[in-house]
């Protein structure tokens, strides 16, 4: 621990709030830049691994959005964004991004697992909904591909990201 009156810190130090009268800097978790605490999960960016090609990503927890985890990749129901890991909508277990059509694969709901439906055969991200009503079922993937009029899919992603 380095004792000093700074209002702000060097990278990789956070100043110890236990005490208002002690003025205290405390070293970030070992892959933390910058943090709001002493555990791994109060990262705030992360440093850029060294031993690796792959840049160190923020992994950022369901609350507060500010702080994470330092991970090389991104886990199971998280997208990356830059050098972030974002959390995919409720709605997916695997995501390409955060809104309710992104979803790769859906998440179970009451024990049932939603059919994912995609707009286009090449499509690998799409919307979950509990039965395939207006496409064609592909029952090897559990997926429902909507290919049909563009402006009907367009109009069902509006729908759905208002949601």
């Amino acid at each position: 621990m380095i004792c000093l009156g700074y209002t702000t810190f060097p990278f990789g130090w956070y100043k110890n709030t236990a005490d208002d009268t002690v003025k205290e800097l405390v070293a970030c978790e070992a892959t933390c830049l910058s943090c709001l605490g002493a555990l791994a999960t109060d990262c705030m960016a992360c440093l850029p691994e060294a031993t690796t090609n792959n840049a160190m990503k923020l992994q950022k927890l369901k609350e507060p959005h500010l702080i994470g985890q330092c991970v090389l990749e991104c886990s199971a129901g998280y997208y990356q964004s830059g050098d972030e890991c974002i959390l995919c909508h409720s709605e997916c277990v695997e995501c390409d991004g955060p809104f309710r059509d992104d979803c790769r694969s859906c998440a179970e709901v009451d024990g049932e697992k939603p059919v994912l439906h995609v707009i286009q055969p090449g499509n690998t991200s799409g919307f979950c909904l509990e039965s395939c009503e207006y496409g064609a079922y592909d029952e090897d993937a559990n997926r429902c591909i909507l290919n049909g009029n563009p402006l009907f899919s367009l109009a069902f992603i509006l729908i759905l990201r208002t949601m």
